[in-house]
Protein backbone atom coordinates (compact mmCIF):
# COMPACT_ATOMS: atom_id res chain seq x y z
CA UNK A 1 0.00 0.00 0.00
CA UNK A 2 2.87 2.34 0.85
CA UNK A 3 4.52 1.64 -2.51
CA UNK A 4 1.30 2.53 -4.37
CA UNK A 5 0.96 5.78 -2.40
CA UNK A 6 4.56 6.76 -3.14
CA UNK A 7 4.12 5.93 -6.84
CA UNK A 8 0.90 7.97 -7.07
CA UNK A 9 2.62 10.89 -5.32
CA UNK A 10 5.57 10.64 -7.67
CA UNK A 11 3.41 10.57 -10.81
CA UNK A 12 1.34 13.48 -9.54
CA UNK A 13 4.43 15.63 -9.08
CA UNK A 14 5.81 14.61 -12.48
CA UNK A 15 2.55 15.73 -14.05
CA UNK A 16 2.78 19.00 -12.15
CA UNK A 17 6.32 19.44 -13.43
CA UNK A 18 5.21 18.94 -17.02
CA UNK A 19 2.33 21.35 -16.54
CA UNK A 20 4.72 23.97 -15.16
CA UNK A 21 6.96 23.56 -18.21
CA UNK A 22 4.04 24.51 -20.43
CA UNK A 23 3.83 27.88 -18.67
CA UNK A 24 7.42 28.74 -19.56
CA UNK A 25 8.25 30.76 -22.69
CA UNK A 26 8.60 28.68 -25.86
CA UNK A 27 12.33 29.51 -26.10
CA UNK A 28 13.10 28.56 -22.49
CA UNK A 29 15.97 26.09 -22.12
CA UNK A 30 14.08 23.60 -19.89
CA UNK A 31 10.98 23.67 -22.05
CA UNK A 32 12.97 23.02 -25.23
CA UNK A 33 15.07 20.30 -23.55
CA UNK A 34 12.22 18.23 -22.11
CA UNK A 35 9.30 18.90 -24.44
CA UNK A 36 11.11 19.29 -27.78
CA UNK A 37 14.42 17.49 -27.83
CA UNK A 38 13.92 13.98 -29.27
CA UNK A 39 16.36 12.01 -27.03
CA UNK A 40 14.60 13.39 -23.97
CA UNK A 41 11.26 12.40 -25.47
CA UNK A 42 12.53 8.87 -26.00
CA UNK A 43 13.69 8.78 -22.38
CA UNK A 44 10.23 9.87 -21.28
CA UNK A 45 8.66 7.20 -23.49
CA UNK A 46 10.96 4.60 -21.99
CA UNK A 47 9.93 5.62 -18.49
CA UNK A 48 6.22 5.70 -19.37
CA UNK A 49 6.16 2.46 -21.37
CA UNK A 50 8.31 0.47 -18.98
CA UNK A 51 5.98 0.99 -16.01
CA UNK A 52 2.70 1.70 -17.79
CA UNK A 53 2.38 5.28 -16.53
CA UNK A 54 -0.72 6.28 -18.47
CA UNK A 55 -1.56 9.36 -16.33
CA UNK A 56 1.88 10.76 -17.01
CA UNK A 57 1.49 10.24 -20.77
CA UNK A 58 -1.93 11.93 -20.71
CA UNK A 59 -0.45 14.92 -18.92
CA UNK A 60 2.45 15.00 -21.38
CA UNK A 61 0.00 15.04 -24.29
CA UNK A 62 -1.98 17.83 -22.66
CA UNK A 63 1.16 19.92 -22.33
CA UNK A 64 2.47 19.01 -25.78
CA UNK A 65 -0.48 17.99 -27.99
CA UNK A 66 1.69 17.84 -31.12
CA UNK A 67 3.94 15.15 -29.67
CA UNK A 68 4.55 12.34 -32.17
CA UNK A 69 3.70 9.09 -30.37
CA UNK A 70 5.04 7.07 -33.29
CA UNK A 71 8.56 8.33 -32.61
CA UNK A 72 11.39 5.87 -33.26
CA UNK A 73 9.31 3.26 -35.08
CA UNK A 74 6.50 3.26 -32.49
CA UNK A 75 8.93 2.81 -29.60
CA UNK A 76 6.32 3.58 -26.93
CA UNK A 77 3.79 1.13 -28.38
CA UNK A 78 6.40 -1.60 -28.66
CA UNK A 79 7.65 -1.09 -25.11
CA UNK A 80 4.18 -0.96 -23.57
CA UNK A 81 3.17 -4.07 -25.49
CA UNK A 82 6.30 -5.95 -24.48
CA UNK A 83 5.70 -5.09 -20.81
CA UNK A 84 2.04 -6.15 -21.00
CA UNK A 85 0.45 -2.79 -20.09
CA UNK A 86 -2.95 -3.34 -21.73
CA UNK A 87 -4.49 -0.05 -20.53
CA UNK A 88 -1.64 1.98 -21.99
CA UNK A 89 -1.72 0.05 -25.27
CA UNK A 90 -5.49 0.51 -25.57
CA UNK A 91 -5.10 4.26 -25.05
CA UNK A 92 -2.36 4.44 -27.67
CA UNK A 93 -4.50 2.61 -30.22
CA UNK A 94 -7.00 5.47 -30.11
CA UNK A 95 -4.34 7.97 -31.16
CA UNK A 96 -4.37 8.82 -34.89
CA UNK A 97 -0.56 8.84 -35.14
CA UNK A 98 -0.33 5.22 -34.01
CA UNK A 99 -0.33 2.41 -36.55
CA UNK A 100 -1.83 -0.62 -34.81
CA UNK A 101 -0.03 -2.98 -37.20
CA UNK A 102 3.37 -1.37 -36.70
CA UNK A 103 6.49 -3.52 -36.47
CA UNK A 104 4.89 -6.60 -37.99
CA UNK A 105 1.80 -6.56 -35.77
CA UNK A 106 3.92 -6.35 -32.65
CA UNK A 107 1.02 -5.30 -30.40
CA UNK A 108 -1.03 -8.30 -31.56
CA UNK A 109 1.78 -10.77 -30.92
CA UNK A 110 2.47 -9.34 -27.47
CA UNK A 111 -1.24 -9.35 -26.56
CA UNK A 112 -1.31 -13.06 -27.39
CA UNK A 113 1.83 -13.66 -25.36
CA UNK A 114 0.47 -11.89 -22.26
CA UNK A 115 -3.03 -13.36 -22.53
CA UNK A 116 -4.79 -10.01 -23.03
CA UNK A 117 -7.97 -11.32 -24.63
CA UNK A 118 -9.91 -8.05 -24.87
CA UNK A 119 -6.97 -6.26 -26.49
CA UNK A 120 -6.41 -9.12 -28.93
CA UNK A 121 -10.07 -9.13 -29.99
CA UNK A 122 -9.91 -5.40 -30.61
CA UNK A 123 -6.75 -5.75 -32.69
CA UNK A 124 -8.24 -8.57 -34.75
CA UNK A 125 -11.09 -6.24 -35.74
CA UNK A 126 -8.71 -3.56 -37.01
CA UNK A 127 -8.54 -3.42 -40.84
CA UNK A 128 -4.90 -2.39 -40.72
CA UNK A 129 -4.06 -5.52 -38.75
CA UNK A 130 -5.91 -7.77 -41.17
CA UNK A 131 -4.42 -6.10 -44.26
CA UNK A 132 -0.82 -5.83 -43.07
CA UNK A 133 2.00 -7.56 -44.91
CA UNK A 134 2.73 -11.14 -43.81
CA UNK A 135 -0.37 -11.21 -41.62
CA UNK A 136 -0.58 -15.01 -41.77
CA UNK A 137 2.93 -15.31 -40.38
CA UNK A 138 2.18 -12.89 -37.53
CA UNK A 139 -1.09 -14.62 -36.61
CA UNK A 140 0.59 -18.02 -36.49
CA UNK A 141 3.35 -16.65 -34.30
CA UNK A 142 0.69 -15.20 -32.00
CA UNK A 143 -0.96 -18.63 -31.77
CA UNK A 144 2.36 -20.25 -30.94
CA UNK A 145 3.05 -17.68 -28.21
CA UNK A 146 -0.40 -18.09 -26.68
CA UNK A 147 -0.14 -21.88 -26.76
CA UNK A 148 3.24 -21.80 -25.07
CA UNK A 149 1.93 -19.54 -22.30
CA UNK A 150 -1.28 -21.56 -21.78
CA UNK A 151 -3.76 -18.82 -22.74
CA UNK A 152 -6.82 -20.86 -23.76
CA UNK A 153 -9.16 -17.92 -24.65
CA UNK A 154 -6.48 -16.46 -26.94
CA UNK A 155 -6.02 -19.83 -28.65
CA UNK A 156 -9.78 -20.16 -29.16
CA UNK A 157 -10.03 -16.73 -30.78
CA UNK A 158 -7.03 -17.25 -33.05
CA UNK A 159 -8.22 -20.67 -34.23
CA UNK A 160 -11.36 -18.96 -35.56
CA UNK A 161 -9.25 -16.73 -37.81
CA UNK A 162 -9.12 -18.02 -41.40
CA UNK A 163 -5.48 -17.00 -41.77
CA UNK A 164 -4.33 -19.04 -38.78
CA UNK A 165 -2.96 -22.49 -39.52
CA UNK A 166 -2.19 -24.46 -36.31
CA UNK A 167 -0.25 -27.03 -38.34
CA UNK A 168 2.31 -24.46 -39.46
CA UNK A 169 5.98 -25.05 -38.62
CA UNK A 170 5.42 -28.76 -38.01
CA UNK A 171 2.71 -28.29 -35.37
CA UNK A 172 4.69 -25.67 -33.43
CA UNK A 173 1.69 -24.59 -31.34
CA UNK A 174 1.00 -28.15 -30.17
CA UNK A 175 4.65 -28.72 -29.38
CA UNK A 176 4.87 -25.54 -27.30
CA UNK A 177 1.75 -26.43 -25.30
CA UNK A 178 2.81 -30.07 -24.77
CA UNK A 179 6.33 -29.13 -23.72
CA UNK A 180 5.01 -26.78 -21.03
CA UNK A 181 2.19 -29.04 -19.83
CA UNK A 182 -0.78 -26.85 -20.80
CA UNK A 183 -3.51 -29.52 -20.80
CA UNK A 184 -6.41 -27.24 -21.77
CA UNK A 185 -4.50 -25.77 -24.72
CA UNK A 186 -3.51 -29.22 -26.00
CA UNK A 187 -7.15 -30.34 -25.79
CA UNK A 188 -8.31 -27.23 -27.65
CA UNK A 189 -5.74 -27.65 -30.39
CA UNK A 190 -6.54 -31.33 -30.91
CA UNK A 191 -10.16 -30.38 -31.69
CA UNK A 192 -8.85 -28.90 -34.94
CA UNK A 193 -8.47 -31.52 -37.68
CA UNK A 194 -5.35 -29.80 -38.98
CA UNK A 195 -3.48 -30.57 -35.76
CA UNK A 196 -1.64 -33.87 -35.99
CA UNK A 197 0.00 -35.22 -32.80
CA UNK A 198 2.10 -37.62 -34.88
CA UNK A 199 4.04 -34.82 -36.59
CA UNK A 200 7.83 -35.03 -36.52
CA UNK A 201 7.78 -38.57 -35.17
CA UNK A 202 5.43 -37.74 -32.25
CA UNK A 203 7.63 -34.91 -31.00
CA UNK A 204 4.80 -33.43 -28.91
CA UNK A 205 4.43 -36.71 -26.99
CA UNK A 206 8.18 -36.97 -26.50
CA UNK A 207 8.36 -33.43 -25.11
CA UNK A 208 5.44 -34.05 -22.77
CA UNK A 209 7.05 -37.29 -21.56
CA UNK A 210 10.39 -35.56 -21.08
CA UNK A 211 8.73 -32.83 -19.00
CA UNK A 212 6.71 -35.25 -16.88
CA UNK A 213 3.34 -33.83 -17.96
CA UNK A 214 1.26 -36.94 -17.36
CA UNK A 215 -2.12 -35.37 -18.20
CA UNK A 216 -0.84 -34.16 -21.56
CA UNK A 217 0.56 -37.63 -22.23
CA UNK A 218 -2.87 -39.15 -21.55
CA UNK A 219 -4.58 -36.75 -23.95
CA UNK A 220 -2.07 -37.41 -26.72
CA UNK A 221 -2.28 -41.18 -26.26
CA UNK A 222 -6.07 -40.99 -26.53
CA UNK A 223 -5.79 -39.54 -30.03
CA UNK A 224 -6.23 -42.25 -32.70
CA UNK A 225 -3.40 -40.82 -34.82
CA UNK A 226 -0.86 -41.39 -32.04
CA UNK A 227 1.48 -44.38 -32.37
CA UNK A 228 4.03 -43.76 -29.62
CA UNK A 229 6.59 -46.52 -30.20
CA UNK A 230 9.52 -46.49 -27.79
CA UNK A 231 11.05 -43.02 -27.54
CA UNK A 232 8.46 -41.42 -25.19
CA UNK A 233 9.10 -44.05 -22.52
CA UNK A 234 12.84 -43.72 -23.03
CA UNK A 235 12.75 -39.98 -22.31
CA UNK A 236 10.39 -40.41 -19.35
CA UNK A 237 12.57 -43.18 -17.87
CA UNK A 238 15.71 -41.12 -18.23
CA UNK A 239 14.13 -38.20 -16.35
CA UNK A 240 12.55 -40.38 -13.65
CA UNK A 241 8.90 -39.52 -14.32
CA UNK A 242 7.34 -42.65 -12.83
CA UNK A 243 3.73 -41.52 -13.40
CA UNK A 244 4.38 -40.98 -17.09
CA UNK A 245 6.11 -44.37 -17.32
CA UNK A 246 3.12 -46.02 -15.69
CA UNK A 247 0.69 -44.42 -18.15
CA UNK A 248 2.86 -45.34 -21.13
CA UNK A 249 3.29 -48.95 -20.02
CA UNK A 250 -0.49 -49.33 -19.85
CA UNK A 251 -0.65 -48.60 -23.59
CA UNK A 252 -0.02 -51.64 -25.78
CA UNK A 253 1.45 -49.43 -28.55
CA UNK A 254 4.40 -48.47 -26.34
CA UNK A 255 7.53 -50.61 -26.73
CA UNK A 256 9.60 -50.63 -23.49
CA UNK A 257 12.35 -52.77 -25.07
CA UNK A 258 13.21 -50.37 -27.91
CA UNK A 259 16.91 -49.93 -28.68
CA UNK A 260 18.05 -52.89 -26.60
CA UNK A 261 16.08 -51.95 -23.46
CA UNK A 262 17.40 -48.38 -23.53
CA UNK A 263 14.66 -47.18 -21.15
CA UNK A 264 15.71 -49.65 -18.42
CA UNK A 265 19.42 -48.95 -18.96
CA UNK A 266 18.96 -45.20 -18.67
CA UNK A 267 16.78 -45.56 -15.57
CA UNK A 268 19.47 -47.74 -13.97
CA UNK A 269 22.20 -45.27 -14.86
CA UNK A 270 20.24 -42.32 -13.45
CA UNK A 271 19.27 -44.19 -10.27
CA UNK A 272 15.51 -44.06 -10.77
CA UNK A 273 14.52 -47.14 -8.78
CA UNK A 274 10.74 -46.62 -9.02
CA UNK A 275 10.92 -46.30 -12.79
CA UNK A 276 13.15 -49.36 -13.05
CA UNK A 277 10.73 -51.40 -10.96
CA UNK A 278 7.90 -50.46 -13.31
CA UNK A 279 9.91 -51.48 -16.35
CA UNK A 280 11.13 -54.75 -14.88
CA UNK A 281 7.58 -55.72 -14.01
CA UNK A 282 6.49 -55.46 -17.63
CA UNK A 283 6.08 -58.89 -19.31
CA UNK A 284 8.03 -57.85 -22.43
CA UNK A 285 11.16 -56.92 -20.46
CA UNK A 286 13.45 -59.95 -20.26
CA UNK A 287 17.07 -60.53 -19.17
CA UNK A 288 19.64 -60.29 -21.92
CA UNK A 289 22.94 -58.71 -22.93
CA UNK A 290 21.55 -55.29 -22.00
CA UNK A 291 21.60 -56.30 -18.32
CA UNK A 292 25.40 -56.27 -18.16
CA UNK A 293 25.48 -52.69 -19.43
CA UNK A 294 22.83 -51.67 -16.87
CA UNK A 295 24.89 -53.30 -14.07
CA UNK A 296 28.07 -51.50 -15.10
CA UNK A 297 26.43 -48.09 -15.35
CA UNK A 298 24.67 -48.46 -11.99
CA UNK A 299 27.89 -49.62 -10.30
CA UNK A 300 29.85 -46.77 -11.88
CA UNK A 301 27.35 -44.29 -10.47
CA UNK A 302 27.27 -46.15 -7.13
CA UNK A 303 23.54 -46.81 -7.22
CA UNK A 304 23.65 -49.74 -4.81
CA UNK A 305 19.87 -50.10 -4.62
CA UNK A 306 19.69 -50.39 -8.41
CA UNK A 307 22.43 -53.04 -8.49
CA UNK A 308 20.67 -55.06 -5.78
CA UNK A 309 17.34 -54.84 -7.61
CA UNK A 310 18.83 -55.95 -10.93
CA UNK A 311 20.55 -58.93 -9.32
CA UNK A 312 17.37 -59.98 -7.55
CA UNK A 313 15.35 -59.65 -10.74
CA UNK A 314 17.90 -61.67 -12.71
CA UNK A 315 17.95 -64.46 -10.12
CA UNK A 316 14.15 -64.62 -10.16
CA UNK A 317 14.10 -65.00 -13.93
CA UNK A 318 16.87 -67.62 -13.81
CA UNK A 319 14.83 -69.71 -11.36
CA UNK A 320 11.70 -69.42 -13.51
CA UNK A 321 13.65 -70.37 -16.61
CA UNK A 322 15.11 -73.52 -14.99
CA UNK A 323 11.64 -74.66 -13.98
Amino acid sequence: MLHCDVQAYFIQHCCSFLASLALLPSNHLWRRAVLTYTPHTRALFRWIGRDGRLPLLQELMRVRPTLDLSLDNHYLLRLASRRGHAALVNWLLDEPSINVAACENYALRMAASFGQTALLVRLLREPRVQNADHTTLHFNEALQRAAGKGHVPIVEHLLKEPRVNPARDAQAALREAAQRGHVAVVSELLKDERVNPAARDHLALKLASYGGHVDVVRILLANPRTHPGGWPIITASQCGHVDVVRVLLNDARVHPTTHNHLAARLAAEAGHLDVLNRLLAHPRVRPGPWLKDAFQKAQRRRHDAIVTRLRSWQRTHDVVRRK
